[in-house]
C-alpha cells in the first residue's frame, strides 16, 4: 500500500468521526435540563455563603494556633530571635 493513498482516507475518517461527535453534543446539549434563574441566584448565595464560612473557619483556628505558638516562644525565651 502507497504511504499517499492512506492519508486521505485518515482525514476523511477523522472528518466524519469529528461531525458526529458534534451532533451528538447538540443532541445532549438539547436535552439539558438547565436550571432557572432563580435556582441559580440560590444556588451561587449558597456557595458563597460555603466559602465565606469556611474561610472564617479557617482563619479562626489559625488565629488560635499562631497564638499558641507564640506563647509557647515567649515561654521557652526564643521569640523574635532567631534559634540558631
Amino acid at each position: 500500500m502507497a504511504s499517499g493513498t492512506a492519508k486521505p482516507f485518515f482525514i476523511i475518517g477523522w472528518y466524519r468521526s469529528a461531525r458526529r461527535f458534534l451532533k451528538e453534543v447538540m443532541h445532549e446539549l438539547r436535552e439539558v435540563v438547565w436550571p432557572s434563574w432563580d435556582e441559580i441566584k440560590h444556588y451561587t448565595i449558597l456557595v458563597l455563603t460555603v466559602i465565606v464560612g469556611v474561610a472564617a473557619y479557617i482563619a479562626l483556628f489559625q488565629a488560635i494556633f499562631q497564638w499558641v505558638a507564640d506563647s509557647w516562644l515567649d515561654l521557652y525565651g526564643t521569640h523574635g530571635r532567631s534559634i540558631v
